[in-house]
């Protein structure tokens, strides 16, 4: 064990509004506005030192998600999802450097978080991998700042 190693305590988010300066086309939709998502992680080390993280990325419906599902369903999906990554990444066992942690999330847990989650969602309605690791990057992100 490396005494620099870290675990996650603590994992918080929150949405920020942004409007864009100019409209965005993507597909069939224009973008004005999105929304980021802001990460704040604290981990720890051996020796009772801690530290907080910041990661922060837009949740780019649009471009992650294309669908005829509407925006205001998917967004709230990618929301959602981000309480759930919340939860997840809080309850995360894995101890080590940063780089280790985050790898071992997205193989090990991300793929069966999205798959229990897209099994909650309306008929029709299947969040990608694509927008589930947008999701996911702000957390990454905050585990490495």
């Amino acid at each position: 064990m490396n005494p620099r190693d870290v675990r996650i305590r603590a994992v918080r988010w929150h949405a920020l509004p942004v409007k864009t300066r100019l409209p965005l086309k993507f597909g069939h939709e224009t973008v004005t506005s999105v929304a980021c998502a802001r990460v704040c992680l604290t981990v720890s080390r051996a020796d009772g030192s801690r530290a907080e993280g910041w990661g922060e990325t837009p949740l780019s419906v649009q471009w992650v998600w294309p669908s005829v599902v509407p925006y205001e369903v998917r967004f709230q999906a990618m929301q959602d999802f981000c309480d759930l990554l919340t939860e997840a990444y809080a309850q995360f066992p894995a101890q080590g450097h940063p780089m280790e942690i985050g790898y071992d999330f997205i193989e090990a847990v991300l793929p069966k978080l999205l798959a229990a989650f897209n099994a909650t969602l309306p008929k029709g309605v299947v969040m990608p991998t694509l927008a589930a690791l947008v999701c996911a990057s702000p957390f990454d992100l905050a585990l490495h700042d």
